[in-house]
């Protein structure tokens, strides 16, 4: 591994890798090669089945992490009444100023060539689009924030993407989405590659693109997009009291009601932190079915002397969605995605499913002092890096030593749970596990950002293999 991994992994977490050490651990045996038998699957089949397992963790982890703390009183036990703790902080939203802020921080992070110039408009025609790279899923919408600055670059295009893969920015990850544009003659014009930072108060989605296109025979020109989903601040007027302590519950199939409850006390506490740690909804006027005649959604009622706060739960075109009222007054939806530096959970469809379709017995109230512990992050990294392998594993058996198809399916798999793999590696506290663990992350950033030229890939691979088969066999159980 080049010298550029101690330059440019130097800035996250401090992590400088040893090029002679991962040369050595290149030369070991290959684990993947003793497995290469694995049953091939699709990368598709794959990434799913990684947003399904790792879903579930960041759920229990986010849930124990975010929202339990709201829940509870400063000594650390389930208060009786909402009135013994500290009024409920929401925990998504935040001024705009903030998610511009964000944008341009995102700019800041790239690294252009020795010798470039900053434009105020793109040289290249392929470069000028003036709507950006991201969009909500319907319009109208006024989230959808993108920054964009350009440079014009003393490199002829293919060195140019060269150096930049080479000069990642610093604490963000690729994330698998890529793109390029050709001319009528079946000419590349344009290559462009996005890295993601995690999700913050002010944003659910942010992410760095950037795009590269020829300027010339020895020039080309670099485009940077600092794009993010914003998330407004919600009103204190949309929070449920800490007075309310009753709520009723409805089950609905179309028009009619197939299930009914009310909830006093801390359960119906529970419930209103749950819908005041809730975000607006950042993705555009939501799309829902409210004729169809067999959709299934809940409503929420607090009875309130200044009015009842009522929320009605559906399964829309955006997600889960959650419309509010009070005392009779719509407020702006709001999203059932309490977004974490660790992920998005559906909590308030999980509480309703379940003191609605089970037994109330069985339904864990989440500050409680029954409720699941939060998982050990370690843990969490064994089961992530015993799926990786598995995936890798198969990799290898399909790409049959096609090394760039092989890169192809590692990257896009790594680009999908890479987010969530770093702050895993980030909460492990012994000493020991977490400098392992490190190399491993280094090892993982170095995949994503193989170029040909740069040596071996499959070199790469079994170093990342080696190193977390060591891992798994002393840390994990």
């Amino acid at each position: 591994m080049s010298e550029r991994w101690r330059r440019e992994l130097a800035q996250v977490e401090k992590i400088s890798p040893d090029p002679e050490r991962i040369r050595a651990r290149a030369r070991r045996p290959s684990q993947l090669a003793v497995r290469a038998g694995s049953t091939a699957r699709t990368g598709y089949t794959r990434s799913r089945l990684a947003a399904a397992v790792i879903a579930i963790l960041i759920f229990v982890l986010a849930i124990s992490m975010f929202v339990v703390p709201a829940l509870l009183s400063s000594g650390g036990e389930p208060a009786p009444t909402r009135t013994s703790h500290s009024p409920t902080s929401f925990v998504p939203g935040a001024p705009k100023a903030d998610a511009l802020a964000e944008a341009n921080k995102l700019i800041d992070l790239t690294q252009v060539p020795p010798g470039s110039r900053r434009a105020s408009a793109s040289p290249s025609q392929a470069l000028r689009y003036p709507n950006g790279v991201i969009s909500c899923a319907t319009e109208p919408c006024d989230t959808a924030i993108d920054v964009a600055a350009w440079w014009s670059m003393p490199l002829p295009m293919d060195e140019a993407v060269l150096w930049l893969q080479e000069h990642p920015p610093a604490g963000l990850f690729l994330n698998g989405d890529t793109g390029s544009g050709a001319d009528a003659a079946g000419r590349t014009t344009s290559v462009a590659w996005t890295y993601q930072d995690h999700p913050g108060r002010a944003y659910t989605i942010a992410e760095l693109r950037l795009s590269v296109a020829p300027d010339g025979a020895a020039r080309s020109v670099l485009r940077a997009d600092g794009a993010l989903l914003w998330v407004p601040p919600r009103t204190h007027k949309e929070e449920v009291p800490e007075s309310v302590d009753q709520v009723r519950l409805s089950m609905l199939r179309g028009s009619h009601v197939v299930a009914r409850k009310v909830l006093n006390g801390v359960a119906a506490q529970e419930l209103a932190g749950l819908l005041n740690h809730l975000g607006r909804i950042n993705m555009g006027t939501p799309r829902c079915p409210f004729n169809a005649q067999k959709a299934v959604h809940y409503t929420m009622s607090f009875p309130h002397h200044d009015g009842a706060f009522v929320f009605t739960e559906w399964s829309c075109s955006s997600g889960l969605v959650v419309f509010a009222q009070v005392g009779g007054h719509p407020q702006p939806a709001l999203s059932d995605q309490t977004d974490t530096p660790l992920g998005s959970t559906d909590t308030v469809l999980r509480f309703l499913e379940c003191h609605l379709g089970q037994d109330p017995k069985v339904c864990p109230y989440i500050g409680a002092p029954s409720a699941t512990p939060a998982p050990d992050p370690q843990e969490v990294f064994c089961t992530s890096l015993r799926q990786l392998e598995g995936w890798f594993s198969a990799d290898v058996a399909e790409a049959n030593g096609d090394e760039g198809k092989l890169a192809e399916e590692v990257k896009g798999q790594l680009g999908g749970v890479m987010m969530w793999f770093h702050p895993n590696e980030q909460a492990i506290t012994d000493p020991g596990a977490r400098a392992a663990a490190d190399t491993i992350v280094i090892d993982a950033l170095a995949l994503q950002t193989w170029p040909a030229a740069d040596g071996s890939f499959h070199d790469l691979l079994e170093a990342f293999s080696g190193d977390s088969a060591s891992f798994t066999s002393t840390y994990c159980s």
